[in-house]
């Protein structure tokens, strides 16, 4: 499934996070087919097994560490969106008409108004 839209969810800086298991973790991501990657800073709260825990992780390091994930995530939706140019895909119309979202999740600009909540096929 070459056009597939696959996304993940990150928590970093989580309780006893290492530098080089994060580093694991973003050589493994780079590699992935992803195309899109959200990336949450973990936070202590009170009262969950997770404040409990030592070893916590700096903030400072959780934001470089969330910085660079990013930077990752971003590079990975680019080349994915790059390899759906020329592509024809199925598209449900939203918001007011003028913006599709493809079958892969893709938010695409339309050239002609349609009505909301109609599908339409793109070429983008």
């Amino acid at each position: 499934m070459p056009h597939a839209s696959i996304g993940t969810d990150l928590i970093v800086g989580f309780p006893g996070e290492t530098e080089a298991q994060f580093e694991s973790t973003r050589s493994l991501v780079s590699d992935l087919p992803l195309s899109h990657v959200h990336v949450f800073p973990y936070s202590n709260r009170p009262g969950t097994e997770a404040s409990r825990l030592r070893d916590k992780v700096d903030g400072v390091a959780i934001r470089r560490r969330g910085a660079s994930l990013r930077e990752v995530g971003a590079r990975l939706a680019r080349e994915f969106r790059d390899r759906q140019i020329g592509t024809s895909r199925r598209a449900l119309t939203v918001d007011d008409g003028w913006s599709a979202v493809t079958d892969n999740y893709l938010k695409v600009r339309l050239d002609t108004q349609h009505r909301r909540n109609e599908w339409t096929v793109v070429r983008l």
